[in-house]
């Protein structure tokens, strides 16, 4: 007689259901195939990762840890084991502890059509057809989606945010995500995660709202992988990561979409050269004010931190403390892909308390933003608003929060995907599960800042505004609308 195992995964509320039959129970008498997996997996995160308990989290990953174990005994099948290790990258609350899907599921996808036909945008946790691959289809944009599938569309977003490793305990992080949201991601999770949580089709249904409480319900066929990558390619553009224009005589908009100094190069960008002549404009106008867009923007490097400079009026750090977990190099390192770059110098840092170590004062120049630093002599000294959104996540929150901080900014949009008491990111150790073939990047420097608010939330605007409501859902850009509303009253 077939049996069947299941395993409960899962946090936030949410309580996915994971089976292997006995057929794979059987198979697994003969070799269990991802023990050595979860083993390693559980030796990379505690020898590695320096924000094991920075939210109180640690018992919730060890939970997560020995349920892995129990499916490593329990499942040949990869993506079983893959929804597990899922489950470990969620309880860690890091949008940085990164896992990617075996090889073999990445290489399935190019073959066959299965790849998701539309796509959505979400406002107050309701979904939107944001665009469609079939033009035969494209009065569909904008109308709100009741059912994906035969599923409740409130029940998937409940499993679907339960997937998604959020920053610590923002509420936008997850959402955002679920959803076109920046120029320099490779997918959203709502194309990677709902197939695999609610089974790859031939042809994907949704039910939409129509005129007078009715719905529609809609049958669209599955993308090829060249379909699906051109559909991509056309419905989210890789701008330019800088925007920069005069909306009126004395208002100037600047939108940065990336921090990523790769993303700049990508489109022929000098920072340093582009933000000076964007600096040097504002300041010919005294009474020039500026919107500064983030909310494409998921962070990136150092180019934040020259950003910093344009903006602020006083000394100031970007971090009060800098943490790793480990000096030398320990035995875990030894299954990062890049074992060789995960290693610290003993003599940077010192023992502190939670097991973790401290950069030294002295060697604070090490880290971009670790040391105090004066503002440029020609910085902007005009009035600043910053949009925010779910997105704006790890050096773009770090941007916001460092501003909010001195005070320096009005803040409209959504809390920040980033935590404003700053990332654990930096150098990373690619960690190799040999067995399943997943990948999770575990990163290994922990920035510490002082914030007002609620200790792992995001930052929270002083206006807040869903950040969902821009065209297809809405006429206009609220957001934006909010801020020159703003600037315009008190002038």
């Amino acid at each position: 007689m077939r049996s069947v195992v299941c395993y409960l995964t899962g946090l936030s509320g949410s309580l996915l259901v994971a089976c292997a039959s006995s057929e794979t129970l059987e198979h697994n008498q003969t070799g269990r195939l991802f023990e050595t997996d979860a083993k390693i997996l559980r030796e990379g995160i505690t020898e590695l990762y320096p924000s094991l308990n920075r939210y109180g989290q640690e018992e919730d990953i060890i939970e997560t840890f020995d349920r892995l174990d129990h499916v490593s005994q329990n499942t040949s099948d990869p993506m079983i084991f893959y929804k597990a290790v899922i489950d470990v990258a969620v309880a860690a609350q890091d949008e940085h502890v990164i896992p990617f899907p075996p090889e073999a599921y990445r290489e399935s996808r190019r073959d066959g059509r299965v790849m998701l036909p539309y796509t959505v945008q979400w406002v107050d946790d309701q979904p939107y057809v944001a665009a469609v691959a079939d033009p035969k289809f494209s009065r569909l944009v904008g109308r709100a989606i009741v059912r994906f599938d035969t599923n409740l569309a409130s029940d998937v977003l409940d499993v679907l945010e339960a997937t998604i490793p959020s920053d610590g305990s923002s509420e936008t992080f997850a959402i955002r995500r679920l959803q076109d949201f920046t120029p320099t991601q490779n997918e959203n999770y709502f194309d990677l995660n709902y197939p695999i949580w609610f089974g790859a089709q031939s042809d994907y249904k949704i039910e939409v709202k129509g005129l007078a409480g009715t719905t529609e319900s809609i049958s669209l066929k599955a993308l090829d992988w060249k379909e699906f990558s051109d559909f991509y390619r056309k419905r989210l553009k890789r701008d330019a990561p800088v925007d920069f224009r005069w909306l009126d005589n004395d208002i100037a908009y600047l939108s940065i979409n990336s921090f990523h100094d790769w993303y700049f190069e990508e489109h022929g960008l000098d920072a340093p050269d582009h933000f000076s002549k964007i600096f040097e404009t504002l300041g010919t106008n005294p009474d020039a004010k500026l919107v500064l867009d983030l909310r494409q923007n998921e962070g990136g490097g150092d180019i934040s931190s020259l950003l910093l400079d344009y903006l602020l009026q006083h000394p100031f750090r970007e971090y009060d403390a800098v943490f790793t977990r480990f000096v030398g190099q320990p035995a875990a390192a030894r299954h990062c892909e890049n074992a060789d770059d995960v290693a610290f110098d003993p003599s940077w840092a010192e023992p502190s308390p939670e097991t973790l170590f401290r950069l030294r004062p002295a060697f604070e120049s090490l880290i971009t933003g670790a040391a105090e630093r004066s503002p440029r002599p020609d910085a902007f000294g005009g009035e600043l608003i910053v949009l925010t959104s779910g997105v704006t996540g790890s050096a773009a929150a770090k941007v916001v929060s460092v501003l909010d901080r001195q005070g320096r900014a009005y803040v409209i949009g959504e809390e920040t995907g980033g935590t404003a008491v700053g990332a654990t990111a930096f150098g990373y150790c690619s960690l190799i599960l040999p067995e399943s073939g997943i990948k999770v990047d575990i990163p290994l420097v922990r920035f510490e800042r002082h914030s007002e608010g609620e200790y792992g939330r995001g930052l929270i605007p002083d206006m807040r505004i869903n950040a969902g409501r821009v065209p297809p859902v809405s006429e206009n850009d609220e957001v934006l609308a909010a801020a020159l509303t703003h600037l315009r009253k008190k002038h």
